[in-house]
C-alpha cells in the first residue's frame, strides 16, 4: 500500500468509527490534507514530534493558515505506527484522540504520513468545521 493509499485508508477507517458511533461522515478536504501532509513532513525536517510546530505554530494557527475559514479545528498524532489500522485503533483507545476523532464539530479531514529514516511512519490526522 502506498503512503497515499494509506493516508485514504486513515480517512476510511474513521468514517467507519464515526458511523458506528453515530456521528456524521467528515470529508476530505484538499487544503486539509496538504496542512496535514505538511505536518508530517515538518515533523521529519525540523526533528520534533509534537502539536506545537516551530515552523507552523499551534494546530490551530497552522490549520488556518491552509483552511482561512475554518471555524475549529482539531488535530491528533501518532508515529511508528506501521498500518492504518493499527492507528486508527490507537487513537479510538485514547480518549482525547477518540474525542477529537468523533466531535461532531468537525466536517472535513486532513490526513499526512512520512515514513523516517528508520522505516518508522509519523501520521497526521486533522480536523476542520465550518
Amino acid at each position: 500500500m502506498s503512503v497515499e493509499e494509506m493516508r485514504l485508508e486513515i480517512i476510511r477507517l474513521t468514517n467507519i468509527e464515526r458511523a458506528n458511533a453515530g456521528a456524521p461522515e467528515v470529508a476530505a478536504l484538499p487544503a486539509l490534507m496538504d496542512c496535514a501532509q505538511a505536518k508530517a513532513r515538518d515533523f521529519l525536517d525540523n526533528r520534533y514530534y509534537g502539536h506545537i510546530s516551530p515552523k507552523y505554530g499551534t494546530p490551530t494557527q497552522m490549520i488556518l493558515s491552509f483552511v482561512p475559514d475554518a471555524r475549529v479545528c482539531g488535530e491528533n498524532l501518532a508515529t511508528w505506527t506501521v498500518t492504518p489500522q493499527d492507528v486508527v485503533a490507537g487513537w479510538m483507545e485514547s480518549p482525547s484522540h477518540r474525542a477529537t476523532l468523533l466531535a461532531t464539530k468537525f466536517t472535513h479531514i486532513g490526513v499526512g504520513a512520512v515514513v523516517d529514516e528508520n522505516g518508522g511512519m509519523c501520521w497526521v490526522q486533522q480536523f476542520a468545521g465550518f
